[in-house]
């Protein structure tokens, strides 16, 4: 029993020494953190850190780059692709014997290798967001 009630009156001490530390933060960080403000300066801090104007600020810039987005649709729009294809052993026929002559032939039709070379250009003639923004 004796034990008990010391356990309790060590969480209790524990508690109140946590709790008063974090009060006296709290109130330091306050305290450090308080700004005057003249008249003139209060309303100044206040349209410069209203929310509405915030969010206008933001859509105009949001609008800004959208506009950026479709004018570069408009511009011609360049893409390239190369193909280049290696087969090292062709596949080998066998003509049957008769056809050609009297003994069978093998042939290898095809080509070693192929290559493919390829250049797009896209230009946007018409478009009435690229004329408007």
């Amino acid at each position: 029993m004796k034990t008990l009630k010391v356990s309790i009156v060590s969480f209790a001490t524990i508690f109140a020494l946590m709790f008063q530390g974090a009060m006296a933060q709290v109130t330091s960080q306050t305290e450090s953190e308080l700004v005057r403000f003249s008249l003139q300066q209060a309303q100044e801090y206040a349209v410069k850190n209203a929310n509405v104007a915030k969010n206008a600020d933001l859509n105009a810039v949001i609008s800004k780059k959208r506009t950026l987005e479709i004018i570069t649709e408009g511009l011609p729009q360049v893409s390239g692709a190369f193909n280049y294809q290696n087969t090292f052993k062709l596949q080998t026929n066998v003509i049957p014997a008769g056809i050609f002559g009297p003994d069978e032939l093998r042939v290898q039709f095809g080509n070693p290798f192929t290559s493919q070379a390829s250049v797009n250009v896209d230009q946007l003639l018409v478009d009435g967001r690229y004329f408007l923004g």
